[in-house]
Parts: C-alpha cells; structure tokens; sequence
C-alpha cells in the first residue's frame, strides 16, 4: 500500500498522468516478491535465510527503483 500510495501521490503532485506504466509494475512485483518471501520464511523454516534475502533483495528494488524513477519528478518542474 505504501508504495501504490508514494507512486500515486507522486504522479498527482507533480502533474503527470496516474496511470502505472511498466517500471512502476516492476516496482509493484518486486514488493509483492518481498513480502510472498517474507510470508514463505515464516512458513518454511528450513529455507528462512534464503527467503529472507530474497525479501530484502525484493525491497530494495522496489523502494530503490521508486527512488530511481521518481526521484526526478520530484525535483523538476510541475508538468501543466
């Protein structure tokens, strides 16, 4: 949810349409890796440190690549 939300705020605040293009679905599956992985750890002891990485890798990814893609809307002019 948090993510859906920054990305949806993001694009309203800074003038550009709210619709989810492919990088934003990229970022969307990496957190939905991050926390089926993280569900799984819970789930799957003997994989846990495995599914752990995973999950932080997934994360990463997602939040990185927010900052990556969005990062340079925020620090340009609204679009009219």
């Amino acid at each position: 949810m948090t993510m859906a939300v920054m990305t949806r705020v993001t694009k309203g605040h800074t003038g550009r349409a709210q619709t989810a293009d492919g990088a934003t679905l990229i970022l969307f599956g990496a957190m939905l890796v991050a926390v089926f992985a993280r569900l799984a750890a819970a789930v799957l002891p003997q994989y846990g440190q495995v599914l752990l990485a995973s999950s932080a890798i997934g994360w990463v990814v997602a939040f990185a690549g927010f900052a990556l893609i969005y990062g340079p809307s925020l620090f340009s002019a609204r679009k009219n």
